[in-house]
Formats: C-alpha cells, structure tokens, sequence
C-alpha cells in the first residue's frame, strides 16, 4: 500500500475533541449567542453568570449556592487545591489519570498516592480507604478515567468511601452524558462531595473553556470566597451565552457524539495490527499489536499531518476522533504505517 497525498492541514487527535456534527438548531443557536456576545462586548457579564448558575442549578436539582463556575475543568482544580490543601498534604488519585490533579499537588507542595488501573481495574472502597492517612485531605477520581476509557469505581463503592472518609471527594465528571454513569445523586446525602462537569467534551464547547463544580454550599462557598476579589466574573459573556444556548440540545449532542465515536471505532478496529478498547470517554485506547514503540508510530503519523499524543508511558494510544470527511485519509495513514513498524 502506497500515500501520494498528504492532508493539507493539521488533523489534531491528541485533546479528544468533539468533533460530531451539532444539530442545525444548536448550531443557529449557538450563531444567535455569538452576535449577542459581539453586541453586548461593552458590558461586564456578572447578569449572564447569575443566569447561567440559575439555569445549571434547575437541570441539575441543586441550588444556586451548590454551582461553581470557572475556566473548564483545569480552572476549577486551580481553585480548589489551594483552598482545601496546604503543604505537606497529600491527595490520592489513580494512575494513570488526569495529569492536572499531580501538577497542582507538586505546585503545593503536597504529596500524591497513586492507585495504578488498567483497562480492567475495578476499585473497591477499602483499597482506597486502607491507604488514607491524617495528611490525605482529597481523593481525586476521574470517573470514567480518560486514561482507560472505563468507570473504576461504582457508586456504591463511591458511598463507602464517602461514609469513611473526613477530607474531600472530587468526582471529574467531565466526561459525563458521553459515559452515563453519575455520583450526582450523592450530592444530597454527603456535604465532603464535589462533582466536577464542563462543556468541552460532552456539548463540543472546548474554545469557550467553561466548566463547572457541583458541591455543598459550604464547599462552594469557600471556593467562591476565594476567588471573589480576583475574578467576580470568571467567564467572558461569550462563555455564558453559548452554554445557555446549547443547554437544550446538550443530551442530543453527547448521544450523536458516542454514535459518531463507535462507528469510527469500529472502522479503526478492522485494521490488522491494532486493538481498540470500549471506552466511555472521547478517547479510543488503541494498542499496536506488533510494536511497543507508540514515540515511533506518533513521529510517524506527523508526516501525514496527523497529531496524537505521545503516551509511550502507557503502552498504547489514545486516539480522538477525528472530523468525518478525514476518516478515510486517517485510517488509511494508520493502516499504512502499521506496515513500516
């Protein structure tokens, strides 16, 4: 099998971006929010925060003083460690997983226990329980991980550890309406939760960087009590008003993103050489069958243009979806390039 054409642009794999069609109707939407957005440029946004908060707290069954809004779900962790750690603390989280949680911990000064998964791992509360100290003040859970595509924890493990647990709890849930399952529920028996969301995988708003916390008042309202003199308004107006745009069309978009995801998926698992993973994130985990040299097969793909990320640490890939009209040249490049490994 022989390429004679290279993509003309860069096709980027290595973030997971939602690139599934919005419905015609999210889209006009989202066209109507972006004029707002230009018209209204001249006022401060602290009214659309308001709605915006009004709005999350009645689809989600919380009060207004439960939501915390910031710059995706990487603004938000650069809130919280801060409030809820000092140095000298410790956090326990898995590995691999999100590595924002362990670049804040070291920033702190604060220690990180990793608890390793894999494709399989299911965790049960005790193994997480058994290695809390009086210096663990978080438990960080990617739930489903990004890393393996899979839920380690179920929801009443989840409960256990809450129970047992005085420090507390972050859930990342960004991923949630792509995967199904949720700990929100929780939300109403334990005050040491925090539910983690934002826009960027599940509603295909990664640019406009909004995410959000769901958590006791007590907890968002130290949150908000710190950040209140750096940023009364965390977001720009044009944040807020393409979130409320897409709020009606939030469910159909995460359901034609996990349809768009699996036929791709199953078009990449029927090259020889490779095995894709279930997953319940954006992310295909993909192992190279006859080669561990994931540096080798990534530099390779770059001279078609494609980028993905270099997670030789893991032993496999993580591939995003990429734009329809590209399947064909990228599975081509993968097919291709298997042969030269």
């Amino acid at each position: 099998m022989k390429l004679n054409h290279k993509s003309n642009y860069p096709i980027r794999l290595y973030w997971g971006e939602n690139y599934a069609p919005k419905p015609p109707a999210a889209k006009r939407a989202l066209g109507r929010a972006f004029k707002q957005a230009l018209d209204t440029a001249h006022l401060y946004p602290g009214e659309l925060l308001t709605e915006t908060v009004e709005a999350l707290a009645k689809i989600y069954g919380v009060t207004d003083n439960q939501i915390f809004i910031g710059a995706g779900i990487e603004g938000i962790l650069k809130e919280i460690f801060p409030v809820f750690l000092s140095p000298g603390d410790s956090i326990i989280t898995l590995s691999p997983t999100f590595s924002v949680y362990e670049h804040n911990a070291n920033a702190l000064g604060v220690s990180v226990v990793h608890i390793p998964v894999n494709f399989n791992t299911q965790i049960m509360a005790k193994e997480i329980l058994a290695i809390v100290t009086q210096q663990t003040k978080l438990i960080v859970i990617a739930s489903p991980n990004p890393q393996t595509g899979i839920y380690h924890i179920d929801i009443k493990e989840f409960t256990t550890i809450l129970s047992s647990f005085s420090g507390l709890m972050i859930v990342d849930e960004c991923y949630f309406q792509i995967g199904k399952k949720t700990v929100l529920p929780l939300l109403k028996k334990f005050d040491n939760l925090m539910v983690l969301r934002s826009a960027s995988k599940n509603w295909g708003l990664a640019g406009v960087r909004f995410g959000f916390a769901l958590g006791s008042p007590a907890a968002i309202q130290m949150l908000t009590s710190h950040t209140i003199s750096l940023a009364p308004d965390p977001l720009p107006t044009v944040s807020y008003l393409s979130v409320l745009a897409i709020l009606p069309y939030r469910s159909k978009i995460a359901h034609t993103f996990v349809s768009f995801r699996d036929k791709f998926g199953a078009l990449l698992s029927r090259i020889q050489g490779l095995s894709v993973y279930p997953t319940d994130t954006t992310f295909l985990p993909v192992v190279l069958l006859n080669s561990k040299n994931i540096t080798s097969f990534v530099s390779l793909m770059e001279k078609h243009n494609i980028f993905l990320k270099d997670t030789q640490s893991l032993g496999y890939l993580l591939v995003g979806v990429p734009p329809e009209k590209d399947w064909n040249y990228v599975l081509s490049c993968f097919q291709y390039e298997l042969t030269l490994l």
